[in-house]
């Protein structure tokens, strides 16, 4: 983490090492400092999927859910066929007692979860 760290005094513009660093923190559950992260990361690549997702998925760690849509939903506008968001975004509007939304989102990983599956689980 340290060299990480000295990296991006050489370099505060490195987005990528913002993503690293954010995944470092999430993993070690420091959502405070993951969150820092990715917002720092996601000045330098806005329409990123991975920032916005990242940071989506944090705040829904946290139970943030406004914010955890917010960067969610900004993630599926970019990528609308990343399956990563649609789970999430399904359990968010369960949440929030909008049925009808989040059974769009169960049925988009339902139906493509289908489609994508081989056998053997390959």
């Amino acid at each position: 983490m340290r060299y990480l760290k000295a990296g991006l005094k050489k370099r505060p513009d490195h987005w990528a090492a913002y993503e690293l660093l954010g995944n470092i923190h999430a993993t070690n559950k420091e959502y405070r400092e993951a969150v820092t992260a990715y917002r720092t990361g996601l000045k330098y690549q806005p329409d990123s999927f991975r920032f916005n997702y990242f940071l989506g998925y944090t705040y829904l760690q946290t139970k943030k859910f406004k914010l955890a849509e917010e960067f969610l939903s900004k993630a599926y506008r970019v990528d609308p066929g990343n399956n990563r968001t649609w789970l999430p975004l399904a359990q968010i509007y369960t949440y929030k007692g909008q049925p009808e939304k989040a059974l769009e989102f169960y049925n988009l990983r339902q139906k493509n979860t289908k489609e994508d599956a081989s056998p053997g689980g390959l």
